[in-house]
């Protein structure tokens, strides 16, 4: 889930304490607090936040090769991406998630997007569902380039707006309370620079059942085989 940016924010304003607040939470949720992330987001979001990964999948199925699930949890995004598929992998730092994962089926590698164990153009289609801070991380885009085919689809489920459904006033008031105001056009994000020189793509607000998901969606245009610092 993401909120709104000015392009000027004052190093003491609310906002950017609440940013680091939510690292701070982010950083327990995928450590030694991991096995509370799945429970954590089905209690914020509802519905919507396993309905809206199974969405991402949807976006991704013409798209055909070997898919990435970047920060990959639990593994039930993962586990619906292997059906139909000739390869589906999940790249997660949680080994405590990343033990779920495998128990559930899920193909899973234990670690860091900034540092992916992978050849270069592994994958056609790369996801990231409900990323942390990291996702702005320019070595994790770097990564992504190496690792992407030329054409392969970049999708991130960035979360979305609470309009419709059971306990949506609630869910609306929680995400603002966590993450500030929420624009219903997707027009602005609190992570407003994602992608590289060679992973371009743009913010979509797409209506669903719930309101509206908010992702970015980009191409792989070339090659991106850069050399990883030693």
């Amino acid at each position: 889930m993401t909120a709104s940016m000015p392009s000027r924010i004052a190093p003491d304003s609310p906002r950017n304490q609440r940013a680091r607040v939510l690292q701070a939470v982010f950083s327990w949720l995928y450590g030694p607090l991991a096995w509370l992330h799945e429970p954590a987001g089905r209690i914020l979001f509802g519905a919507a936040w396993h309905g809206r990964r199974l969405a991402l999948l949807d976006r991704s199925a013409e798209q055909h090769g070997p898919l990435l699930d970047i920060g990959c949890g639990d593994g039930r995004l993962l586990c619906a991406a292997q059906h139909g598929r000739e390869r589906a992998i999940g790249l997660e730092p949680s080994g405590a998630a990343a033990l779920r994962a495998h128990r559930s089926g899920a193909h899973v590698v234990r670690a860091l997007a900034q540092r992916m164990p992978f050849k270069h153009e592994s994958f056609a289609v790369i996801v990231c569902s409900y990323p942390g801070p990291w996702i702005a991380d320019p070595q994790v885009w770097d990564e992504i380039a190496r690792v992407a085919r030329p054409g392969a689809s970049v999708i991130i489920l960035l979360g979305g707006t609470y309009e419709r459904g059971r306990f949506a006033w609630l869910r609306r008031l929680m995400v603002r309370v966590a993450y500030g105001a929420v624009p219903k056009d997707g027009a602005r994000f609190t992570l407003p620079e994602l992608g590289n020189a060679t992973v371009t793509g743009a913010f979509v607000s797409l209506p669903d059942q719930w309101g509206a998901a908010q992702y970015w969606q980009g191409t792989a245009v070339a090659s991106g085989r850069l050399v990883r610092p030693s």
